[in-house]
């Protein structure tokens, strides 16, 4: 299984949490927001895991901010989407700023390219990313595009995750279908989505259950307590962060033999 943290480069707290677990050898793949001002900083800590473990590109189109193209807010940038108001060609530019930050910053490709709350599940982005992944030849150098894609999350064992997950995967059947049709890589499940109010021990053995394969991604946002109030997340990052690093976590991940 890949135990992913993302969201690495937010602010200092994050990363240092995001770091603290790769070095108990707690996680083994970090997704990285290269757009911020604590990027080129907080890379350098980064190299050390560098072909230990994956690390991927998490495209950052609404908050923080992007490079080059316009700051929004999520629900903002969803009805531009769907209303055909984004430009491809500035996309493409953005998408292509941020991998070449994080090449610059780490010396090489990012294995990976997702995107921060989904955004590149979206139209118009969708297609941008497409665009990139032929020009970049994805294909050939072996990075894929991390997809949503719970597979078939149980009902009956808790409807709020079972709505959770079936909403959140309508958008991304449709990248999956472009992926396809361009024969471009993606992973197979990604598991983790889940109302961010709940205790961490009941959603990680939520899907710890359905028994990950190596072949499935489980992605969480831990992170030490931020002050950083722009951060929605931040006291819920650090319940996480907490639960990951104790001994109960530790047996979960053996009583359902998983291997990080």
């Amino acid at each position: 299984m890949k135990l992913c943290a993302d969201d690495y480069g937010l602010n200092s707290e994050v990363s240092e949490g995001i770091l603290n677990l790769l070095q108990k050898n707690k996680i083994n793949s970090v997704s990285c927001l290269t757009t911020t001002k604590n990027w080129q900083e907080q890379a350098k800590d980064l190299k050390a895991f560098l072909n230990k473990v994956e690390i991927g590109l998490h495209l950052s189109l609404t908050h923080p901010k992007p490079i080059y193209f316009p700051s929004s807010s999520l629900k903002q940038f969803i009805k531009k989407a769907y209303l055909g108001h984004l430009k491809k060609e500035d996309l493409v530019k953005e998408i292509k700023a941020q991998i070449k930050a994080f090449s610059l910053q780490l010396g090489t490709r990012p294995n990976y390219i997702d995107g921060h709350e989904f955004c590149h599940h979206f139209p118009i982005i969708r297609s941008a990313l497409r665009d990139v992944a032929k020009d970049f030849h994805f294909k050939k150098k072996n990075i894929y595009i991390r997809v949503f894609n719970p597979g078939k999350v149980p009902f009956f064992k808790n409807p709020i995750f079972y709505t959770f997950n079936h909403l959140a995967s309508l958008p991304s059947k449709k990248l999956i279908k472009l992926l396809k049709s361009e024969n471009l890589s993606f992973n197979e499940r990604l598991l983790g989505f889940h109302p961010y109010c709940l205790e961490p021990k009941k959603y990680f053995n939520y899907y710890f259950q359905m028994k990950p394969t190596k072949k499935d991604i489980f992605f969480c946002h831990p992170g030490l307590l931020s002050q950083d109030s722009s951060d929605k997340l931040r006291f819920y990052r650090f319940k996480i962060y907490k639960f990951m690093m104790s001994e109960e976590f530790d047996k979960i991940t053996s009583y359902y033999k998983l291997t990080v």
